[in-house]
């Protein structure tokens, strides 16, 4: 006498694996690509996830964050700082405004587009007219 039993396939990731979290997040990123109303601040956080999810990512990224530090801590240290933005330098309207603005590029589409137009017009009110 034989049994025979039918098994289907299915794809499983390996637990051990040193992808695993990294494809546990980009199942994550196929979810929200594929949700009606897309929030691009999850979607880039979990992308930034996934990759930081990568052997030896983590530590390539803290690598470079640290020598971005040396270098702003080396020209602060030169005086090289022009064109920089200081503490105070821009009005409380102004940063409420650019406040709004940052929440609204987390939100729906049409916040994003939102958002995008009233930083043009700010970056306009704020740029200084040429004179001729």
């Amino acid at each position: 006498m034989a049994t025979v039993s039918l098994v289907q396939a299915k794809l499983v990731d390996d637990p051990t694996s040193p992808y695993f979290p990294a494809v546990k997040r980009l199942l994550q990123v196929r979810e929200l690509v594929a949700a009606k109303d897309i929030n691009r601040g999850t979607l880039k956080n979990t992308i930034d996830e996934a990759l930081l999810s990568l052997p030896g990512e983590l530590e390539k990224r803290t690598a470079e964050m640290d020598e971005a530090a040396r270098v702003r801590k080396q020209m602060a240290e030169m005086g090289t700082t022009t064109g920089s933005i200081n503490i105070g330098d821009a009005t409380p309207d102004v940063m409420k405004e650019l406040a709004e603005i940052s929440r609204m590029l987390t939100g729906t589409l049409d916040e994003q587009a939102q958002a995008r137009e009233r930083l043009r017009v700010l970056t306009e009110t704020l740029t200084p007219k040429v004179q001729q």
